[in-house]
């Protein structure tokens, strides 16, 4: 007999960004994550087989040229009983309509390892190729877990986010993706599942890339310096949620001390071109 469990914990986690990539997230919190909800043996508690799925329209996140998947970021929330053979199959898709809707098509597919001492962190998967996408596409992201052995969840908080998380799972006779706040009596489960994407092509990458953005993580201060040449036209910090919040360049500085603490985007739009980059506040 199978159920569906809710396994919660809480943790903090935390990364950087490249100059050169760009996070996709839908998660309201991405750095305070626990165990999620997924398909369970009823005596043993152990996860059966669970898709987790999450899907990036990326005119959503203002990208206007074809660019290159080329990581996703995978919260383990919980991997009980997992060893150094242990993984997921993270396959990813464009899709035709409005995810769960349309048909999808498989364009890569690989293997995240993991073990249990991985249990409360952000797994980074790095696609063996740069996958290119349209500007147009709806990616679809899916973890995989066929190991009955192994108690994996993604890891999830209840802060919000901006799409739904999806679960799948024949164990449950969830046949189809259902978000998850429309399973049994309903889980508030953001899942934290990320794709991460080359910055906008066609700007000037050598200049770009020594435009100087630091400290970061940033406490009260963060420091935008850029070369000689480059001229800053507008500097913004929006929240995930893609609201702009009170934070003014000045001298090369933005005051971020009244914000709380998360995970923000600064857009720099320069002469150059424009740069986008994650910024956590501690």
């Amino acid at each position: 007999m199978k159920k569906i469990t809710l396994l919660c914990m809480a943790i903090i986690a935390s990364w950087g960004l490249s100059a050169q990539e760009m996070i996709l997230s839908h998660s309201t919190d991405a750095l305070n994550f626990g165990g999620g909800v997924a398909c369970a043996n009823t005596d043993s508690g152990i996860s059966t087989t669970n898709s987790f799925w999450r899907s990036y329209v990326l005119a959503d996140f203002d990208i206007t040229e074809a660019t290159n998947v080329v990581k996703v970021e995978v919260a383990v929330g919980s991997a009980n009983g997992a060893t150094a053979a242990s993984f997921v199959t993270v396959n990813l898709y464009t899709s035709d309509g409005a995810f769960p809707g349309g048909t999808r098509t498989l364009i890569a597919s690989q293997e995240l390892n993991f073990e249990e001492s991985d249990a409360n962190t952000l797994k980074i998967l790095t696609l063996d190729a740069p996958i290119g996408v349209e500007a147009s596409d709806e990616i679809v992201i899916e973890v995989f877990d066929a190991d009955e052995t192994v108690n994996f969840r993604i890891g999830q908080n209840t802060s919000g986010e901006t799409a739904p998380s999806y679960l799948s799972s024949d164990g449950c006779a969830i046949t189809d993706p259902t978000p998850t706040e429309d399973i049994g009596g309903g889980f508030p489960d953001d899942y934290v599942l990320n794709l991460v994407v080359d910055a906008t092509l066609g700007v000037d990458d050598n200049l770009l890339s020594q435009v100087a953005v630091y400290p970061n993580p940033t406490s009260n201060e963060l420091n935008v310096k850029v070369p000689a040449s480059v001229e800053i036209m507008d500097a913004a910090i929006y929240d995930v949620l893609g609201k702009k919040v009170n934070a003014q360049l000045v001298g090369g500085k933005m005051n971020t001390a009244d914000l709380s603490a998360g995970v923000y985007i600064l857009k720099v739009t320069t002469s150059a071109g424009t740069l986008t980059e994650k910024i956590v506040k501690q």
